[in-house]
């Protein structure tokens, strides 16, 4: 046994290379310290050591990977202190990690038994790869202070707690209420239990202040990669308050949320941030419930419960379920939309009243609408449509549907400022968001017919049918000798009606006035069969 005490002024990187040489690629170092050493001659091995003292100019490549990043992280270190004996390590002092990190460490280890510390800054060009650019711009580097330590009774566990607050963020979410926010402070508070087996649980809590505050406390549990559970006990953002709770079940997770009050804009919040998502990635399985106490939409329009359930698989929707009754209405005025692909059933008991809720600018004045279609054996939806008393309104979003009334006899409904049926009736197919209209007709000021495709997928429209004044449909039954000579033409031909076309976008399409035809009462009659019958009207099915 040779034993060794005294002073060592050495290099580092050779040292370290020699005794790990497939781990870190220490590239400078000059220790300078106290050394003492026992070997054992015949086995060569060291006994026993302890070496305490300083590292200066230190240097080494890490390499790491997070969120599949893969990156070399340039470690760099002025002064090190530390000390080394058999299961025992300290290390501290100040270190710089290239374009990642700045700050101090404090290590010790002791066998089993670890505790560390970071106290410092993670770059903001770091993080910036973590978070969508056009969701958050980082402005300044994040402080951050890290703590880990074993568990002394089972030292397999570990916790590690993180503690930041980040300042001058500017915060991109046009389709909220928050437009361009630049004053907002985010603070979050994080603590990560380590378990064996690749188990952890994720407990934290994230606050951003400002002009409009967030906060949000939640809890994970992860095994082998995989988030199993996912529990979110309060949310709030402004004055609404939501909580969720996420079980994964068969490669998916279900969620259940229950909201006090949630506005058109948080909605729309979760919808825009989950759509550009999946721009980039394989659209994930989802199973959600949802209740909603009180659910504000434009117009101040309350509605007051929305319950509902949506389901997707691979990408399609196996079920869509939701209900909302009116908040304001002291009769039960409720919207019901059920779907999956063998079935369809929706009633709109108060149209304006919802449209207004879910659109920022209402084209309806009244009315009612039901649909119910069910499935075929290629899995087509084939349904029946029928609405009663629907009004549209002459706003700026109705001008061109009022564009096709410009046949004459038509203008008193534009006088009135208000185009409105009695009832609009007509058959429908459905498959995949794919829509073929095929033969829909409304009465009322006017008369319309519509055929054609409107595919929600592509967001395309391409309709075409007829348009023609009320009076010279009414001389059906009764014709009057002047006005009757006028529309069926000389000799009693037939009826003048206008053609039209719609093709396009669905938020941009293009009208077209076609010539005017002449149609026979038969031809008339075939085209206007759904608003004439009495015994075509669907009924919801209660289950």
């Amino acid at each position: 046994m040779v034993r060794y005490a005294g002073h060592m002024v050495g290099d580092v990187g050779f040292a370290v290379n020699a005794i790990l040489p497939n781990t870190y690629a220490v590239k400078s170092g000059v220790f300078d310290g106290q050394t003492s050493l026992k070997i054992n001659m015949k086995t060569r091995a060291v006994a026993d050591y302890n070496v305490k003292g300083r590292v200066t100019n230190f240097g080494m490549i890490m390499p790491y990977t997070l969120g599949g990043y893969a990156q070399d992280h340039h470690i760099r270190a002025d002064a090190l202190q530390f000390e080394l004996k058999p299961k025992y390590t300290a290390i501290s002092g100040d270190i710089t990690i290239a374009n990642t990190a700045t700050g101090r460490v404090d290590y010790t280890g002791q066998g089993d038994n670890k505790v560390g510390y970071f106290d410092g800054t993670i770059a903001h060009t770091f993080l910036q790869q973590f978070v969508k650019p056009e969701f958050v711009t980082l402005g300044t580097d994040m402080p951050v202070k890290i703590a880990y330590a074993t568990d002394k009774k089972n030292p397999k566990n570990a916790k590690m707690t993180i503690k930041s607050t980040l300042k001058n963020t500017d915060l991109h979410f046009p389709f909220v209420g928050w437009k361009k926010q630049s004053d907002a402070v985010a603070g979050f508070d994080t603590t990560i239990r380590i378990l064996p087996d690749r188990k952890y649980t994720i407990s934290s809590v994230a606050q951003v202040g400002g002009t409009n505050p967030l906060y949000i406390k939640s809890a994970l549990n992860i095994n082998n990669g995989k988030v199993q559970s996912v529990d979110i006990p309060r949310a709030q953002f402004n004055d609404e308050k939501f909580s969720a709770i996420g079980v994964y079940h068969q490669n998916h997770m279900r969620w259940q949320v229950n909201a006090d009050t949630l506005s058109r804009e948080m909605v729309e919040f979760i919808l825009e941030a989950h759509k550009s998502q999946e721009d980039t990635e394989k659209p994930s399985d989802i199973d959600v419930r949802y209740n909603v106490k009180q659910f504000v939409g434009y117009n101040g329009v309350k509605i007051s419960p929305a319950i509902g359930r949506l389901v997707r698989t691979d990408g399609k929707i196996e079920l869509f379920e939701n209900r909302m009754t009116l908040a304001d209405k002291d009769t039960d005025n409720y919207m019901l939309i059920s779907y999956t692909p063998k079935k369809f059933q929706m009633l709109i008991d108060d149209l304006p009243a919802f449209y207004g809720a879910l659109r920022q600018k209402n084209v309806f004045g009244a009315g009612r609408i039901v649909a119910v279609a069910n499935a075929d054996s290629a899995g087509v939806l084939n349904g029946q449509l029928d609405g009663t008393n629907v009004v549209f309104t002459n706003t700026p979003e109705t001008a061109r549907l009022l564009k096709l009334f410009s046949v004459v006899g038509v203008f008193e409904a534009l006088e009135s400022k208000n185009i409105s049926f009695r009832r609009v009736a007509g058959e429908f197919r459905l498959k995949r968001g794919d829509l073929d209209i095929q033969n829909i007709s409304a009465l009322g000021n006017v008369g319309v017919s519509v055929k054609g495709n409107m595919n929600f997928k592509t967001d395309t429209v391409d309709v075409r049918g007829m348009i023609m004044p009320t009076f010279a449909i009414s001389s059906f039954v009764s014709r009057i000798p002047v006005i009757g000579q006028l529309l069926t033409g000389v000799g009693g031909q037939g009826f003048l009606a206008q053609n039209y076309t719609a093709q396009g976008t669905m938020s941009d399409y293009k009208v077209s006035i076609n010539p005017i035809s002449l149609l026979t009462i038969g031809i008339l009659r075939d085209i206007f069969a759904p608003v004439l019958k009495t015994d075509n009207v669907p009924v919801l099915i209660k289950e």
